[in-house]
């Protein structure tokens, strides 16, 4: 039989998972709406999305989890995020957090429950 700590982190595991699952999915189904619809035609799905976004919020509010999102941000190497491409640019290069792939998840608290997935790009200034 498992303890209640081995339960807790699994049910915690499972519910950053979800959240991670439905980012993604957000942001698919936020790119097929552009790519698929016209604007006045995105309306009914862009309203049941920005429901559904509100929902998650809710239960990441409840559950002290705070979803980040970098993007257009100068990065930091202290960053709790993993960049993808760090290795195509010289160490003089002020770095912009270009895209988020896989979200930043803290606690309330200020721990990091998964640390983000990112893309990076040259500051153009």
């Amino acid at each position: 039989m498992e303890g209640p700590l081995r339960a807790d982190e699994k049910l915690r595991e499972s519910l950053i998972n979800i959240i991670v699952e439905s980012w993604r999915f957000v942001r698919d189904f936020d790119q097929m709406l552009s790519k698929q619809m016209g604007v006045n035609e995105q309306v009914p799905y862009r309203n049941k999305m920005r429901w559904f976004l509100k929902q998650i919020e809710r239960s990441l509010d409840i559950a002290n989890i705070q979803m980040l999102n970098l993007e257009g941000q100068v990065f930091d190497v202290g960053m709790a995020v993993h960049p993808l491409n760090s290795e195509e640019f010289d160490a003089n290069d002020v770095l912009i957090v270009d895209r988020m792939i896989e979200p930043l998840l803290m606690g309330r608290e200020g721990t990091v429950l998964k640390m983000g997935t990112v893309t990076l790009r040259r500051d153009q200034k």
